[in-house]
């Protein structure tokens, strides 16, 4: 045999694991791409879920809850009016009379609201049927797709006394040309996307969240 087949030979191990060290690199990405993409969704329908419950809450105390305790005592024992809206197209020259103003304008939209009575919180907010399962307590936690959060942060949370990574929740009211105006800001501070920075110019790259406490909204940044 000669040297450059025992060369050839010898390299075959060589390339054999280069290539699965290649296969898997690749294998690792795309997993973790997956995961990332998977635990985003869980933490954006969450993200939602508490936005629906502070939209609730401020429909009634005209300001965002400050804290969970108050936002979950609010939603197992409050109460909000049950509304029914209806809509009805007034057509521009069917509907109207001749005399008025708008005859012959463009169609509007007229909307009624009728209050059919009072309704408990949780159920108006999270319906039944929609949320069988629903552990309220349970809102103020990042989802935790395969444990992979949690264990991503471990040293951090052993660090500041949680089992489990968690929202952080602001809400506050601030006077603006004499007017009481309501901020609130939920979002997520533990990402498995390590490349989320709340100082990155992508509003959409920053840490998962709604609202602002600069701004009044409770827009989403995945939005």
């Amino acid at each position: 045999m000669t040297k450059t087949k025992i060369f050839q030979l010898a390299l075959i191990p060589i390339i054999l694991l280069l290539g699965w060290l290649l296969f898997d690199g690749i294998k690792s990405e795309i997993d973790k791409a997956e995961n990332i993409a998977k635990s985003e969704a869980l933490v954006i329908a969450r993200l939602k879920m508490i936005r629906d419950a502070q939209k609730a809450y401020f429909e009634v105390h005209t300001k965002y809850a400050s804290s969970w305790d108050s936002l979950f005592h609010f939603i197992n024992h409050g109460k909000m009016y049950n509304i029914s809206r209806k809509e009805r197209i007034v057509m521009s020259s069917m509907d109207r009379n001749p005399k008025d103003p708008k005859y012959g304008l463009e169609d509007s939209v007229v909307v009624t609201y009728d209050t059919l009575g009072i309704i408990d919180a949780k159920t108006a907010i999270f319906p039944p049927d929609k949320y069988p399962d629903l552990k309220v307590e349970e809102l103020k936690y990042v989802p935790d797709y395969k444990g992979l959060t949690t264990k991503l942060y471990e040293e951090r949370l052993k660090a500041e006394g949680k089992t489990r990574p968690e929202f952080e929740l602001y809400a506050a009211q601030k006077t603006v040309n004499g007017v009481p105006v309501s901020y609130v800001e939920v979002k997520d501070p533990y990402p498995l996307d390590k490349t989320r920075k709340d100082d990155n110019q992508i509003a959409r790259r920053r840490l998962l969240r709604f609202g602002s406490r600069e701004e009044v909204t409770i827009s989403g940044n995945w939005e």
